[in-house]
């Protein structure tokens, strides 16, 4: 009985100390949703929910839409062309020369530098057709009278850019010609556009008289220089009705140009009236396209 009762305690035992093992290596035992984490524990338990591929996908999109820099429309710019030619006579006398330099704009908003170039491409042609004829005069005048042909003939036109810039692209052509008579003679025209789309700049009057505020600068300016430029005795009424005919811009002010015999006699040359844009401001503001005053 004794032996019995021994060799019972010592199955009892050994199998207390196998599951004691087995349950060393199976380790703590994971809490489950319901169960509480003690405070300062760990380790904690995070319930996952897995993302999908399509997910993924449009966060990277939208964080890439959010990331991507706006667009960056380079300033307009331009480079200057030119364009020479000299004729001579049978005996190698020079008779004519012509010479022109003009800029060619490029950048900016599309297809605005394309219609500027348009705009200038045509004038140049009409120069260059007025030159032509120029050139035949002169080749004729030498053959019919070479004794009386005392320099040769020239055409001579040069486009200056006055102002370039977001709000205004200003251009003032210079054209000098000689056709045998005493003395050259030379014509002005300017242009200016709207950098944004490359549109004719126009002037309006707005309510309150644009054009009279122009006016009346004008008139400040000439009224003491009557004597010294010999202006006519209509001066005021011309310059009124002329004053539209060619201005341009410059960073600082606003030219109106009156060519020869405009004004006054030849002697005077072309007059031109710089107003500074500081005076006109809000009627400058009010009638041109885009803001002049920086």
């Amino acid at each position: 009985m004794l032996r019995h009762m021994i060799r019972t305690a010592a199955l009892l035992t050994a199998l207390c100390m196998a599951f004691l093992s087995l349950a060393a290596c199976a380790g703590p035992e994971k809490p489950g949703p319901d169960t509480a984490v003690p405070a300062g524990s760990e380790t904690a338990h995070v319930d996952t929910v897995p993302v999908t591929d399509r997910e993924t996908e449009t966060a990277a999109t939208e964080a890439t839409e959010t990331e991507a820099p706006p667009e960056v429309i380079p300033d307009m710019t331009y480079e200057v062309s030119e364009e020479s030619d000299v004729q001579r006579s049978g005996n190698n006398t020079v008779i004519y020369r012509y010479a022109a330099s003009y800029p060619v704009f490029a950048g900016g908003p599309e297809g605005a530098a394309a219609l500027i170039n348009e705009t200038v491409g045509i004038r140049m042609d009409l120069f260059r057709s007025d030159a032509s004829r120029l050139a035949s005069d002169a080749a004729v005048f030498y053959r019919e009278d070479p004794d009386n042909f005392f320099q040769p003939y020239f055409f001579r036109v040069t486009a200056s850019v006055t102002r370039l810039d977001g709000a205004c692209a200003s251009l003032l052509f210079t054209e000098e010609s000689y056709d045998g008579g005493n003395e050259s003679d030379s014509l002005l025209s300017a242009y200016s556009w709207d950098p944004a789309t490359g549109e004719d700049l126009v002037l309006t009057d707005n309510e309150d008289g644009f054009w009279g505020v122009v006016s009346a600068e004008i008139l400040d300016w000439l009224s003491p220089r009557r004597e010294t430029l010999e202006l006519y005795d209509d001066f005021e009424s011309l310059a009124d009705k002329y004053m539209k005919d060619c201005w341009y811009l410059t960073e600082d002010a606003f030219v109106v140009v009156f060519n020869t015999y405009v004004l006054a006699p030849r002697t005077a040359g072309a007059i031109s009236v710089s107003i500074p844009l500081e005076r006109l401001g809000a009627f400058l503001a009010d009638s041109l396209c885009g803001d002049l005053l920086k």
